[in-house]
């Protein structure tokens, strides 16, 4: 079965300080918002071992506000650490450590984000696991991508449409050329 750990619709919602442990045996989703304002302060999201997806945060047309929070996944087929669809994020002084999805895995998915911001951020990954530490999507702009430390990630940036970045002097010189 699938579970939520927080769902919200139209609402705003903090967690400041909190816990929580997201597991189900098909799939979970650990805060899951439309159309809402969420920041989540201070807080450990881990994840447990599922047959088909783990999703810490998922957002949709939501603003997304992250920060000094340490966010886990686990061992899943499809691995998604902080998924913000249509609408800004910032993440800021983060700890995510990727699951090791097997069919998909990422950090951190931006899809039409514009104004979104990655700054000193930590960004490991499982050893076995695949995937990419930034994905964009559909045309998203490259957000800003500042201070952050990627461990493990064979791709930093990526996604349809943006070319694999695969080191922090490529991330620097996109920077520099002001596309990022």
């Amino acid at each position: 079965h699938m579970t939520f750990g927080v769902q919200a619709q139209g609402s705003t919602v903090t967690l400041d300080g909190s816990q929580m442990r997201i597991d189900g045996s098909v799939g979970a989703t650990g805060v899951w918002a439309d159309s809402s304002h969420v920041k989540i302060l201070r807080s450990r999201l881990s994840g447990a071992a599922t047959s088909e997806f783990l999703y810490l945060v998922k957002l949709t047309d939501s603003t997304a506000e992250v920060s000094g929070s340490i966010l886990e996944g686990a061992a899943t087929g499809d691995f998604l650490g902080i998924a913000v669809t249509r609408g800004p994020a910032k993440l800021v002084g983060n700890t995510i450590y990727g699951g090791s999805g097997s069919d998909r895995s990422a950090a951190i998915v931006l899809e039409d984000s514009p104004g979104s911001a990655v700054v000193d951020n930590i960004l490991s990954r499982s050893p076995n696991g695949i995937g990419q530490a930034i994905s964009i999507r559909s045309g998203s702009t490259i957000p800003v991508i500042l201070a952050n430390d990627f461990a493990g990630y064979p791709v930093l940036l990526g996604g349809p449409g943006v070319p694999e970045l695969t080191s922090i002097d490529a991330l620097n010189r996109i920077a520099a050329a002001g596309q990022g």
